[in-house]
């Protein structure tokens, strides 16, 4: 599978401490590999994720943040422990997933 192909995404939230390290570890990740996709979703607001960002001086540069996630994908891929990834391909198959901190 070519990198290109791959997407990560990580459901996380701003109380979520492994949350808070595994982001900070998959932005070094996302530097490493730049053509794979990392993509975070949080319940949290746009405004709270600037001030986490912000008090503990994150850049979060190479990973995409999307801010209010309102559980849309929780039922379809189980999600209900934080931190969650899910590695999804070219043809939006699952490839792997982890869960917890």
């Amino acid at each position: 599978m070519d990198e290109s192909d791959i997407t990560v995404i990580c459901f996380w939230n701003r109380h979520c401490r492994p949350c808070i390290r595994e982001l900070t570890a998959l932005n070094i990740l996302a530097e490493d590999y730049p053509n794979i996709r990392f993509i975070a979703l949080t319940p949290d607001s746009n405004g709270e994720v600037k001030r986490l960002m912000g008090r503990l001086q994150l850049k979060w540069e190479n990973i995409t943040v999307v801010p209010d996630y309102r559980d849309e994908f929780d039922d379809t891929l189980h999600i209900y422990v934080y931190p969650s990834n899910v590695i999804i391909d070219k043809n939006r198959v699952i490839q792997g997933a982890t869960v917890g901190g």
